[in-house]
Order: C-alpha cells, then structure tokens, then sequence
C-alpha cells in the first residue's frame, strides 16, 4: 500500500509478490475491511530522532494491556491454548456517559444501552468442532458456532432450551473464467454478430453464467442457504447459526 495522504491509501493486490505481474487475490476485499489501528496513538511516542519508539511512553503502557486502548475489556489472563479471561473496563469509551447519551449517536437504539452488564467474559479454546458441540449441550459452554453442522443445528433448533442467533459469515463461491486469447473462444475480443457492443467471448460466457442454474446448486449443494448476488463486491455470505442456551 501507498500512503498518499491524511485521508488515502493506495493498494497494490498481488496474490504472489513473488512474481513480477500481480496476481488477482479473491480475498482481498474482506481484508481491506480490516479496521486500522490509528497510527498516531503510537507515533507520539518517539524520541528526539522522530524515528526511534519511547516504550517508556504512557502509550506504551496502555497498549501492553489494552490491545486498542480503549476497548470494552481488558485480558485480565489467559493459559495458552485451554482459555482466556476478559474483564469489562469501566472507564472504557462504549461505557462514556457523553458518548452514549449523545442524541446525534443515537446510541442505545443503534447499540443498546449494555443493560445486563456483563463483567467478565471466559473463552474457551476447543480446537475440535466437535468436541465444542458436545461441550455446549453438557452445559460448559454458552455459546457456540454451529453453522456447520446443519443436521444438528436443525435438531438444536427444536429444543426450546436453546436460541438462535443468525449472521452472515464472509464466504463467497464464484465461477471465474480464464480469457486468455490464445483459449481462442472465452477469450476472442471479435465483435459478435449479433451484437457488435459485445465481443464473441464476452456473449459466450454470458450465455454460460444464464444457463447455469444457481438456484439449484444453492438447493442441492447449499440447501438453499447461500444468498446469491450478481456483483463480485460482496456483503459477507453464507447463513451461520450461533445456538445460546
């Protein structure tokens, strides 16, 4: 990327920087959505040289314990690879009584008012999916995500001990051609005949995407879940199912 001013970023997609042409790279858009951490938070904390970090800097200090400064909790500690503790942060910016009372946010409509105060937050770290389902229904777990098991999902979704939360998850499943000229036919930049605003390849790949039945591959493959766009900018994809007890 190329910083070009306060306000723009320039970015260079390459799959492969290893290879001097770049390369398309499909996940590139989710990862643009990435939210940036403000440069200046730690930049105020150089020395004298206006290059070298102060570590020794408030901000510093900050940082070390509260990855984005202001964020609702803090790790108050965690055991590598079994769990993690997080403990809400009083003086932190979504609990800002001049933020949140602001009517021009119109925050507890948009976000809610944080009415049940949570104080701490555990997660669990259960590398096996399905060992994290068996967990959820023995009551060691809250919360889990279940999308992907859509036989049980279905089966939870019955009980009425447990609820369900739907999101859609950043998943995208496209048909790409290769266009080359030398393939001779999806590639051919002649005008077609019956319309000469078209080339010849272009109308054939046209003609190839109308013909294939996406509502049915999205019932078969999918049962039906998948939420189909007829635009490469996507807004994330796919049902998944989060299941609270």
């Amino acid at each position: 990327m190329v910083i070009i001013d306060d306000h723009t970023i320039d970015f260079y997609i390459d799959e492969d920087p290893l290879t001097p042409e770049n390369e398309p790279f499909a996940k590139y858009l989710p990862r643009i959505a990435i939210r940036m951490f403000p440069e200046h938070f730690l930049n105020q904390s150089q020395l004298v040289d206006n290059i070298t970090p102060d570590i020794t800097h408030p901000a510093w200090n900050e940082y070390s314990q509260n990855c984005y400064g202001t964020g609702l909790f803090n790790i108050s500690s965690y055991i590598e690879g079994v769990e993690t503790i997080l403990t809400v942060r009083p003086d932190c910016w979504r609990l800002n009584a001049t933020i949140t009372k602001d009517p021009t946010l119109d925050w507890e409509r948009r976000f809610g008012d944080f009415s049940g105060r949570l104080s701490q937050l555990r997660i669990k770290i259960i590398p096996d999916l399905q060992t994290s389902i068996l967990e959820f229904e023995a009551g060691n777990v809250d919360i889990v995500d279940i999308f992907w098991n859509r036989k049980k999902r279905l089966d939870l979704e019955q009980n009425p001990t447990y609820s369900i939360q739907k999101n859609i998850h950043y998943t995208f499943s496209f048909v790409i051609f290769n266009i080359r000229e030398e393939r001779g036919i999806l590639g051919n930049r002649e005008p077609a005949p019956s319309n000469p605003l078209l080339t010849k390849g272009l109308a054939i790949r046209k003609a190839m995407c109308h013909a294939i039945n996406r509502e049915e591959i999205n019932k078969i493959m999918h049962s039906g879940e998948y939420h189909i766009y007829n635009t490469p900018i996507y807004s994330n994809w796919v049902f998944g199912a989060i299941l609270i007890s």
